[in-house]
């Protein structure tokens, strides 16, 4: 590629004008959709495991805690892996395409499309490298709440098959609202590092000055601390602070889960030759 092309094409990365409204709602109804389906595979997941128990319980073969968790934590790496993988493709793709949309001779050129490259799996290991110790925490609790179950039970001189079947259509290790919570969240941190690591390959692939934006969304359910970070501006490097917390993206675990869980803000990244309209209001987001 001559020089007179790359230098076209690095000002094809512009944005030009760019709604933070519109982007937020897109961003918020993406990752509605994601948690959606990641709830019902959480829940798909352990309901394989309570049927697995309870076969073994009505066999009469003894629990054993350590190899219960161990299996439970690989189903569950199984499913979060697959669903970092689905949240990365789309926020990836989403991305490719809002790009593209502004210079498509990109796409024929193979200058971008990280949704399909390399930089697209390393986001995806070192996110996942972070979340392990979190899967190793939901296995052990999980464990232990079967395991605690089925000696109350015995407890109370239930037969194996009384057991078994009270684990099959009595006991849920975890109800809907823990699963949606985790849905939510999980993917909305996982989102939230996609874009993130979109945009810093965007900037360090291309010299391409990147910004963000902290955009608060949900209205009355919004935290107040995030309200008050709404509009806030650092550059790509930088890291937001929010009620005294530095966090890099919405839904970064360094906030902690006073500032994660059920959090439904948003980042817009933009290059800070683009112009971002800022007269956003928190409320609008009340539906989304």
């Amino acid at each position: 590629m001559s020089v007179v092309s790359q230098i076209k094409q690095l000002f094809g990365f512009r944005q030009g004008f760019v709604n933070a409204r519109r982007y937020a709602v897109q961003q918020a109804r993406m990752r509605d959709n994601l948690s959606r389906g990641f709830q019902k595979k959480l829940n798909t997941s352990f309901n394989k495991t309570i049927n697995i128990v309870a076969g073994q319980i009505k066999d009469g073969e003894s629990i054993n805690s350590g190899i219960l968790v161990r299996d439970i934590e690989v189903e569950l790496t199984a499913v979060v892996k697959a669903q970092l993988r689905r949240v990365f493709q789309t926020v990836f793709d989403y991305n490719d395409r809002a790009y593209n949309r502004i210079d498509q001779k990109a796409e024929d050129d193979g200058a971008f499309l990280f949704g399909r490259s390399v930089a697209f799996e390393e986001a995806i290991i070192l996110y996942f490298m972070n979340r392990e110790s979190f899967i190793s925490s939901i296995s052990r609790t999980q464990g232990l709440l079967i395991l605690s179950r089925i000696e109350k039970l015995r407890a109370s001189d239930f037969t194996l098959d009384q057991i078994a079947r009270d684990l099959r259509k009595e006991f849920r290790p975890i109800n809907k609202n823990r699963a949606a919570l985790i849905a939510r969240t999980e993917t909305h941190s996982a989102a939230g590092f996609a874009h993130q690591s979109y945009h810093k390959q965007v900037g360090d692939s291309y010299g391409v000055s990147m910004r963000k934006t902290w955009v608060a969304t949900s209205g009355s359910r919004t935290r107040e601390t995030h309200r008050q970070a709404n509009g806030q501006v650092v550059s790509m490097d930088e890291d937001f602070i929010i009620g005294g917390v530095p966090m890099s993206y919405a839904g970064d675990p360094r906030g902690g889960a006073a500032n994660v869980c059920n959090c439904r803000c948003v980042v817009v990244y933009t290059d800070i030759r683009d112009s971002v309209e800022d007269d956003f209001d928190p409320d609008d987001f009340e539906d989304v």
